[in-house]
């Protein structure tokens, strides 16, 4: 049983590594532009047309601090699952985890 479930866990990683390393930034930027952009801005400044009216305003992309890990829970379950912004829209019912891997590739590339 214990080697089972070491199995299992060490699968899981392998298969969430592999999303991540097959990432597609230009879908995700399609998906970025669609989903994002109106709030967090076309560069991920949070200066997107929405942005002045919401509070708190949205997260700079640019210099965002979470990990993969943290993007992903973000985009997938909303601001306030991680205690951020409850305007922070959850997208994990509208995009598969591979979409949801493109977008956060995506956004590794507005990191400045």
């Amino acid at each position: 049983m214990k080697y089972v479930l070491m199995f299992t866990f060490l699968f899981s990683i392998v298969a969430v590594n592999n999303v991540y390393a097959a990432a597609d930034t230009a879908a995700g930027k399609a998906k970025f532009d669609m989903l994002c952009a109106g709030c967090h801005g076309a560069g991920g400044a949070g200066d997107g047309p929405a942005g002045p009216s919401l509070k708190p305003p949205p997260a700079n992309l640019t210099k965002t601090k979470l990990d993969d890990a943290g993007l992903t829970k973000i985009i997938t379950e909303g601001g306030p699952a991680v205690g951020r912004s409850p305007t922070m829209a959850a997208f994990g019912s509208s995009l598969k985890a591979d979409e949801i891997a493109d977008v956060v590739a995506y956004i590794r590339t507005l990191k400045k």
